[in-house]
């Protein structure tokens, strides 16, 4: 609902190798960290999505043990918020491969309505992912035109909720005021919302890595 994936879905933030609204610093998918291989809102640690814990291979906000996607319950192969029964993601209901918050009938993930190959919110008609609108391959939950994830901006490939260009995130801390001071005394430049550019990828990540 709020973050996860498979080739990237989420809500509100996502991505494929390594998803994450707030903070990630590995492979997969996370809302506020994570360390492993997976996706996770508040903790995982095995190779899976989970909102709050998971400890098999799926996605699941509260609980899951199989392989496949769930908000609250989910025992096939898929993704789902309620229920599911089949290869795919769907908040509500869905019978077709793909996902979807309330309905989907083609391969895709859409909020409220999708018929191409893609993830949106709202509207997509090209692959690629986004919650309001995105025309190129890329994840975005407002804008994006390159190969990248990003909540609100960013045109390279990567992972950030407010902005990042590099293959990994500046993002290290829930709070604004925390990820502005990590970003601007370690790595990044400019203004939040705005593209940044962590210096040296290498550089950042040993700095990311050691960041309080």
């Amino acid at each position: 609902m709020f973050s996860s994936d498979t080739c990237g879905l989420c809500m509100f933030s996502s991505d494929t190798c390594g998803l994450c609204m707030f903070s990630s610093d590995t492979c997969g998918l996370c809302m506020f960290s994570s360390d492993t291989c997976g996706l996770c809102m508040f903790s995982s640690d095995k190779c899976g999505l989970c909102m709050f814990s998971s400890d098999t291979c799926g996605l699941c906000m509260f609980s899951s043990d199989t392989c496949g996607l769930c908000m609250f319950s989910s025992d096939t192969c898929g993704l789902c918020m309620f229920s599911s029964d089949k290869c795919g993601l769907c908040m509500f209901s869905s019978d077709t491969c793909g996902l979807c918050m309330f309905s989907s009938d083609t391969c895709g993930l859409c909020m409220f309505s999708s018929d191409t190959c893609g993830l949106c919110m709202f509207s997509s008609d090209k692959c690629g992912l986004c919650m309001f609108s995105s025309d190129t391959c890329g994840l975005c939950m407002f804008s994006s035109d390159t190969c990248g994830l990003c909540m609100f901006s960013s045109d390279t490939c990567g992972l950030c909720m407010f902005s990042s260009d590099t293959f990994r995130l500046c993002i290290k801390s829930f709070f604004i005021f925390a990820f502005l001071n990590h970003c601007q005394s370690n790595c990044c430049k400019d203004a939040l919302f705005e593209s940044m550019s962590c210096c040296d990828v290498t550089v950042a990540q040993e700095r990311i890595a050691h960041a309080p």
